[in-house]
């Protein structure tokens, strides 16, 4: 069994401003709706890597394929480029936690 925690935008922003004011003494509005908001972009984004695959290749040039027929992935080759999302009040983040201490 398993328990869903999700954390909203909002109670993700506030947690933010919090970490800025303690950490690094700035008293921030980061509410994208809030006429006092400080963000310069007026919005939040979230910065990920997502893997661009190479594939491997035969001599031939045809694209190597494993037991189950998909392309195998040269690792060695591919890169991560850098992408971005909107965070806003459609977003949150959301743990499934195992439940193995029987809580």
């Amino acid at each position: 069994m398993s328990i869903e925690i999700k954390i909203h935008y909002y109670e993700v922003i506030e947690a933010v401003e919090l970490y800025i004011k303690e950490n690094h003494g700035l008293d921030v509005d980061l509410d994208i709706y809030s006429e006092n908001c400080v963000l310069a972009e007026g919005l939040v984004e979230v910065e990920y890597r997502e893997l661009e695959p190479v594939y491997k290749k035969h001599k031939n040039g045809k694209v190597v394929k494993s037991q189950y027929g998909h392309p195998v992935v040269d690792r060695e080759n591919s890169n991560y480029a850098k992408k971005h999302l909107d965070f806003d009040e459609r977003a949150s983040f959301v743990f499934n936690i195992n439940n193995k201490s029987g809580w």
